[in-house]
């Protein structure tokens, strides 16, 4: 890469970086080479004019220079990124019209996984030594979390720890649809590298609910479901150990069975010796009687090793625990159960209200009112 493209690629990251969720510096230049292979050079171009507020093609090419491309030009060449999946693409009724919008996307969520059956084995390498390092040191700085495990079996909701937002199911159920499911983004990227996932077969675990399962139906990324098949995916997911994961969110519109060999975000925080303190989960697991037979099922079932056998006891190390209560369904005896953090956190509504939410953390109150007026304003965020 030339000291040319060297600032362009800056310059974009820089612009990516003014998120909610950051796109931090690394001392390789590593984010770079992840930005150079989603972008070319005109699309960088492009995507600095472009903000996370969705807006018409229109006002992205009035910043980028109306005698520089045609309006049929500059939405023909955004409709084309985002199918790339380097930015994201909508529609809005503006001025009483329905009108295509387009915004800029986070690495993480976002840029990633919209790679699905597009990922090369350089990019994935590249994208997990990012995920691993700088990146993965800012994205758990964010509060709230993008994401949140949540219990799936049935002794866990049955023990009344889950409460409200708590019952994966009880989403489902009272979800009008449609529903759709894919395959794994991160297990597509482990299989480049030739790894066989040995948690599970299943490779069509990811779900969408409403609006994005639309999305992910028109786009033919995936198929769709009906309510009950999706119960049905949650008993099989249960069963061989996967872990229930949501954009945190009271009602998630992403769904994901996760196993411990695969998931970029388990894979990431076990490396960590706090993972607990990492996810956005209400609840740990406990000890509830001394009957444990030391047959150590629950021990293989913990995805990020927060329970070890010490002396024939069974003891939880609670900063490792993501309360995911996998290890309850297989104790033999009822020893585990699930049980509510002292301080239970509501998830905010939406995923506007948390992004929202983690824009004003990372920012304070005084300059996100600033650069949320300035885009009022119609300039770029």
């Amino acid at each position: 890469m030339n000291s040319t493209s060297t600032d362009l690629y800056e310059r974009l990251r820089e612009h990516i970086d003014t998120m909610s969720v950051p796109m931090p510096k690394t001392d390789s230049g590593i984010e770079l080479r992840l930005l150079e292979y989603l972008f070319n050079h005109k699309e960088a171009e492009v995507a600095l004019c472009i903000s996370a507020l969705a807006e018409p093609a229109s006002k992205i090419r009035r910043r980028y220079g109306r005698n520089k491309m045609s309006l049929q030009d500059m939405e023909q060449l955004l409709d084309s990124m985002v199918n790339k999946g380097s930015i994201r693409g909508g529609t809005k009724k503006i001025r009483g019209e329905m009108q295509k919008v387009y915004g800029k996307l986070p690495f993480a969520v976002g840029m990633y996984e919209t790679q699905l059956g597009k990922l090369t084995r350089t990019f994935e390498n590249n994208s997990r030594e990012y995920f691993h390092g700088s990146f993965l040191d800012d994205f758990y700085k964010s509060e709230p979390r993008q994401i949140r495990p949540i219990p799936i079996n049935e002794k866990a909701v049955a023990s009344n720890a889950v409460g409200v937002y708590g019952d994966i199911r009880e989403i489902v159920k009272n979800s009008d649809g449609p529903f759709a499911v894919h395959d794994c983004v991160c297990r597509e990227g482990r299989e480049l590298n030739g790894y066989t996932c040995e948690v599970t077969d299943i490779s069509e675990r990811c779900i969408s609910l409403g609006g994005p399962a639309e999305n992910i139906l028109e786009s033919k990324l995936g198929r769709e479901i009906t309510k009950e098949e999706l119960l049905d995916l949650f008993k099989t997911a249960e069963s061989e150990g996967l872990v229930i994961q949501a954009n945190n969110v009271k009602d998630p519109i992403y769904i994901c069975c996760c196993c411990k060999d695969c998931c970029g975000l388990l894979t990431s925080i076990n490396r960590l010796p706090n993972p607990g303190e990492l996810v956005a989960s209400n609840y740990r697991v406990d000890i509830t009687s001394n009957e444990c037979v030391w047959c150590g099922a629950c021990l293989k079932r913990c995805p990020v090793d927060a329970l070890e056998l010490v002396d024939k006891k069974i003891n939880v190390l609670e900063k490792r625990c993501i309360g995911c209560g996998l290890c309850v369904s297989a104790c033999p005896k009822d020893v585990l159960v699930l049980k509510p953090k002292e301080n239970m956190e509501i998830p905010p509504a939406d995923n506007t209200q948390m992004h929202r939410k983690i824009f004003l953390n990372r920012y304070g109150v005084v300059k996100a009112a600033w650069l949320f007026g300035k885009a009022l304003l119609g300039f770029k965020l």
